[in-house]
């Protein structure tokens, strides 16, 4: 105020909706996790019921006690159920910060590449993105505050309290 950089006689606000680095192609639904985790661990197991079963046929037949070679699809099954395991807590912990007594319902999504983003759409079109918001004194153009959300709508944002606070 001393610098007369603003006024804030009167504040602007606007918001806009910015894509998140994710895609809808790489995401899963809750109902989706939970039966392809299950769906996953049913096939590891009989992946290494039969790896165990290869070995034991190898070590009877070569005499080779290594133990070291991992068939490519046993490796590649595990892999895919860590980060379905992964996203499935990170969904998981978000619904219940944001609706701690809700069940979580099985439509609910999360992006494997960017667990913060949420589907919100703009312009009809839905894709992860971020709600973006920023005050600006009218007077001057300056930006007197921004705030970034994973809500949709901006009825509960925060972007307002900033010019208070």
């Amino acid at each position: 105020m001393e610098l007369k950089l603003a006024s804030l006689g009167h504040i602007s606000l606007d918001g806009s909706k910015f894509k998140a680095n994710s895609s809808k192609h790489k995401a899963m639904s809750y109902g989706r996790l939970k039966a392809k985790e299950a769906e996953l661990s049913a096939e590891v197991d009989e992946l290494i019921k039969k790896a165990s079963q290869c070995d034991q046929e190898e070590d009877d037949a070569y005499k080779e006690t290594n133990g070291y070679s991992i068939p490519e699809d046993l490796l590649f099954k595990e892999e895919r159920l860590k980060k379905i395991k992964a996203a499935k807590k990170a969904l998981e912990e978000r619904e219940k910060a944001l609706n701690p007594d809700e069940p979580i319902d099985d439509k609910k999504q999360i992006s494997f590449a960017d667990h913060d983003a949420r589907m919100m759409s703009k312009k009809g079109y839905c894709e992860y993105s971020y709600n973006a918001q920023i005050n600006v004194d009218a007077d001057h153009q300056i930006i007197v505050g921004q705030h970034i959300s994973q809500r949709a709508n901006d009825v509960s944002s925060h972007a307002y309290e900033i010019i208070y606070s």
